[in-house]
């Protein structure tokens, strides 16, 4: 997939009622976790699920291939890293 349908599909999905929500994975996943940790998160998007780790205490690694979704997930959260990543490589 091309660097332009990800930036579209990222796009499309910043117009939905959930981008803002953790997924029901990391809603449960959080309750098997340490109280602290690092969380490497690949192919975050807008990071919903990063930034509920992150507000949670965790330390957090973001990472996707479309940039500009990439920088919303540098949110108010201080414990977020974000790196452009391309997983095909």
């Amino acid at each position: 997939m091309s660097d332009n349908r990800w930036m579209n599909k990222h796009h499309d999905y910043s117009k939905q009622d959930w981008i803002t929500k953790p997924s029901i994975f990391a809603e449960q996943a959080i309750e098997y976790l340490p109280k602290t940790g690092y969380v490497l998160e690949l192919g975050s998007g807008h990071g919903q699920d990063g930034i509920y780790f992150a507000s949670q205490g965790f330390d957090l690694v973001s990472t996707d291939l479309e940039i500009a979704s990439l920088n919303k997930n540098t949110s108010d959260i201080h414990n977020i890293t974000v790196e452009q990543l391309d997983l095909k490589k």
